[in-house]
Parts: structure tokens; sequence; C-alpha cells
């Protein structure tokens, strides 16, 4: 279980800023209480978001479909949140989003689709499904110098320990 979506937008036509921090700082004090991980929206909010979570150390979570910079992806990894990759970093002209994701510790990354938005460059103008994350995974992978059977492991763990699930071997 997890407390998500939440977050700040502040792109234009979004809800009155001071009106999403009281319903936000309402769902930190949930996540807390509930022993919760979040899955933060941020659009064009990421340093507020930190500036909570700096004051919080006590949360987890993951920031869903990263875009933001190299220094705000540091500074949520070094609050122990995962940087979720969506299909944003397969377009060709994500070569800035790329170089900040390939600079993120591979235990700190979780794969996602965002389905049924934000389709990969591969399926642009289509509706995004989850059968399309491998297009993600391949990248992210290529980005890591990885394969992506490793890849899969290694964001499969985190999802993992992020969500407290536990999967047996057996």
């Amino acid at each position: 279980m997890a407390l998500g979506e939440v977050g700040l937008d502040f792109a234009p036509g979004m809800p009155d800023e001071a009106l999403q921090r009281r319903v936000f700082e309402a769902q930190l004090c949930l996540a807390r209480e509930f022993s919760l991980p979040l899955i933060l929206h941020a659009c064009k909010s990421e340093d507020r978001l930190l500036w909570y979570l700096r004051r919080q150390p006590d949360l987890r979570g993951v920031v869903h479909g990263f875009t933001g910079s190299a220094q705000q992806a540091a500074g949520f990894v070094d609050q122990g949140f995962f940087i979720g990759v969506g299909g944003a970093i397969t377009h060709d002209r994500a070569s800035r989003l790329r170089s900040v994701i390939a600079a993120v510790p591979v235990d700190h990354l979780l794969l996602e689709t965002d389905a049924p938005f934000q389709p990969g460059a591969a399926h642009r103008g289509q509706r995004n499904e989850p059968a399309f994350i491998r297009d993600n995974l391949d990248c992210l992978a290529k980005l890591h110098h990885c394969s992506a059977a490793e890849m899969a492991a290694r964001t499969c763990e985190n999802a993992q320990r992020l969500f407290g699930i536990a999967i047996d071997d057996a």
C-alpha cells in the first residue's frame, strides 16, 4: 500500500498554491501516521517538495515520472526517495533527462509506465499501455550500462524494498 498520487503541481491552471500546500501537508501527516510510502507528483514543484521532505526525514516514497534536474534527483535520493522513470527517457529530445537518470544510483530507481498517459517515443500519439514498459527498461539499462534482465531485477528489488513486498523464491 502507498499514498498517492500526492504532491504539488504549479503548472498554469492548477489549484491555488496555498490550497495545494495545505492538502499536501495533511497527506504527509497521513503517510507518517500510517507508515505509508508516498507516490509524489511533482510539476514545477520539485524544490518545494524537497523543502517539505527535508523537514520530515521519516518519510519514504518515489517521485513519479521524474523530469527534474540532477540536483533535485540527488536531493530526493538523499531523502531516501526513489526516482520513477517513465517513457519520457525514450524520446530523442530527452538528452538532459537521460543524463540525469544515468547519474541516479540504480538502487534508487523504479520503472513506471504512467499508463494510459505519457507513452514513450515508439508509441507517441497512442494510449500508453503497461506492456510498453519494456521500452523504458531497455533505455534505462542502456543508460546504466547493464542488461535489461539485470535492470529488471534491480528495479524489482527496489519496488519490493519500497513497498515492503516479500516474494518467496520457492
